[in-house]
């Protein structure tokens, strides 16, 4: 092993996965229905990585799936 020095960090694709094109789109107090739990939770903390300083909540509905909102 050896230690280098100098060498730059490459910067991140800044892909969400399978949200990538949603959370583009999405501003601050829009909002999204999916129909899984895992899906809600994986699209907020996609929204976290996404935008500098940004959050998701995530809301169950009565009539069954979520619903995800980018709030900052």
């Amino acid at each position: 092993m050896k230690i280098e020095k100098d060498i730059p960090l490459p910067q991140r694709k800044g892909r969400c996965g399978k949200f990538s094109e949603i959370i583009e789109a999405m501003e601050e107090g829009d909002s999204v229905f999916v129909d899984t739990f895992k899906d809600a939770v994986a699209l907020s903390n996609s929204i976290a990585r996404k935008h500098p300083l940004g959050k998701g909540a995530v809301r169950a509905q009565r009539d069954g799936g979520y619903r995800v909102w980018r709030i900052s």
